[in-house]
């Protein structure tokens, strides 16, 4: 891609004010002491000092911005030479590696982690989303779609993420390598890693208003988890699969009614949460993750890259 391009597609992100503001090297270096105290204050007494200097970055830089172009939302007759800024798709993502929060987040991925066994819907791959669907008992009444969330990390709730992952944290924290630290220290991390959301571009300092920042190392198990939450207030036993890869959902239901009452669902805990459906083609097909899955009299068939599966 062009400089020019980039440039022009970058500006037309951080326009959004909603989103994006600009801020000061002042407010950068607040959010650099704050991932400092939570350092010395939290992880030191728990870890000792030697762990908690290798987690020390006192020089750290400011996170750079950049975009990565959604692909295969590009129709294959697109004409990339012809094509314009609004008429890519991206994902906005804040590099932040060497940044404040960078090493903090590396523990916190490192503690949180585990808890994803115990999200219901969570699947780390095609092969554990297809060993889901081969288990699932499917009628011959039932219907299936996939959903997805619209530019989910910056619509999250970063409050309500975070409080999502403390309760999901006092419900099994006797049940993973928690390294001692309870519920209220988890917070004060979370909270000073999140605060970090300050990055540069073109010479100029922006910041970050709202949801979280795409990379940063604890953003993914943050959506997750706050997907759950929003999940288990939402799904009944008509749903008979409901599988996640982030925010890439595909769904059984008993009846096509209801997976609409349970998309419906899903769309009223959030103002800025918005699940949207695709439903299989003429075909009976329906593209998700990287396979298509075609649902016939109860029966589940499949296809990838070269092989087809039944």
């Amino acid at each position: 891609m062009p400089q020019s391009m980039d440039k022009a597609i970058t500006k037309k992100v951080l326009s959004d004010s909603t989103i994006y503001r600009e801020t000061t090297m002042a407010a950068f270096t607040k959010t650099c002491e704050e991932v400092i105290q939570a350092i010395t204050t939290v992880v030191r007494p728990r870890l000792g000092v030697a762990v908690a200097r290798q987690l020390l970055d006192l020089h750290p830089i400011v996170p750079t911005f950049y975009n990565l172009v959604k692909t295969h939302k590009l129709s294959s007759a697109t004409d990339l030479s012809t094509i314009g800024p609004d008429d890519i798709r991206t994902r906005p993502i804040i590099s932040s590696c060497g940044g404040p929060s960078d090493r903090l987040s590396w523990l916190l991925v490192k503690v949180l982690s585990p808890l994803l066994q115990f999200v219901g819907a969570h699947i780390v791959n095609v092969d554990d989303f297809l060993a889901s669907l081969s288990q699932c008992k499917i009628p011959s009444t039932a219907s299936y779609a996939s959903f997805d969330v619209t530019s989910l990390y910056t619509n999250v709730n970063n409050n309500n993420a975070v409080d999502a992952v403390i309760s999901l944290y006092q419900q099994h924290q006797s049940q993973i390598p928690s390294m001692g630290f309870n519920a209220n220290e988890i917070k004060i991390m979370l909270d000073a890693v999140l605060a970090c959301n300050i990055f540069c571009f073109n010479d100029k300092i922006f910041e970050q208003r709202r949801g979280l920042a795409m990379g940063n190392r604890i953003a993914p198990l943050l959506a997750i988890i706050f997907l759950d939450h929003i999940e288990r207030m939402s799904l009944t036993s008509e749903i008979l699969l409901y599988k996640r890869y982030i925010d890439d959902v595909f769904v059984i239901g008993c009846d096509k009614t209801e997976v609409e009452k349970t998309l419906k669902r899903l769309n009223t805990f959030d103002d800025n949460i918005s699940f949207t459906i695709e439903e299989p083609d003429d075909d009976g097909f329906l593209p998700f993750l990287n396979t298509k899955i075609r649902i016939v009299d109860g029966r589940g068939a499949w296809f990838s890259c070269t092989d087809t599966h039944t």
